[in-house]
């Protein structure tokens, strides 16, 4: 059986596709075969519901809520999970995700009170990898940055003409989703790699090189 690493974020804007792109090439280069898949799969069928709530086609958040909104995420994970991934995983290579049940947990998780948090994060841990028998990570990589630093570079992210979706276009929902994902990465024990220090972010290469030191404790 294959590995499978996760790479999440503390927000948007933190460089977490950029850190996948990297890690990849990296893996590549080292002769690993490796399997990349970005979450949402945009333009799958697996991923149609998705598509349609962060267009806001299906109603607002809290009319939808949190149960049914990762529902719509989770049949993306399952799509492809059995049309692609597993398969992969199986023949021994490497499965890279940007994204994964993680985001689950620290999206829709945001969504509630403290004393209702856990019980939603059993719900989802349970529902995707028992239920739906998706493969739970081998490692979670979280890309952690202070408040200050994720919010300009979202903000910078907003000016640079991308169209947000309706998460994207929602800064107090994307500032719960800040908190409760370090929450998460605590609970959950995922590797935390910093990418600011001393008040200044890191280069890429920096964090890139730390996040194959890491990576290579679980593939050898």
């Amino acid at each position: 059986m294959g590995k499978l690493i996760v790479i999440e974020g503390v927000s948007d804007g933190v460089g977490k596709t950029t850190q996948v792109k990297e890690l990849y090439n990296n893996l590549v280069n080292s002769g690993k075969e490796v399997v990349y898949h970005h979450f949402p799969s945009y333009g799958s069928v697996g991923a149609s519901l998705v598509e349609e709530y962060l267009k806001g086609n299906l109603g607002k958040r809290d009319d939808i809520g949190p149960y049914a909104i990762s529902s719509f995420y989770a049949v993306d994970r399952f799509y492809a999970y059995h049309n692609e991934l597993k398969e992969a995983l199986n023949s021994g290579k490497i499965v890279l995700l940007d994204r994964y049940t993680t985001s689950n947990l620290i999206y829709q998780g945001s969504l509630f009170e403290r004393e209702k948090r856990d019980e939603f994060l059993d719900y989802i841990t349970d529902y995707e990898y028992n239920r739906l028998g998706l493969k739970k990570p081998d490692l979670v990589i979280f890309l952690k940055l202070d408040k200050d630093f994720a919010s300009t570079l979202r903000k910078n992210r907003d000016t640079e003409g991308v169209e947000g979706d309706i998460n994207e276009k929602d800064n107090a929902f994307l500032d719960k989703v800040y908190d409760n994902s370090l929450y998460v990465a605590d609970k959950y024990n995922f590797k935390i790699v910093e990418c600011s220090k001393d008040g200044k972010l890191r280069s890429i290469d920096d964090i890139s090189r730390e996040i194959y030191s890491i990576v290579e404790g679980i593939i050898k």
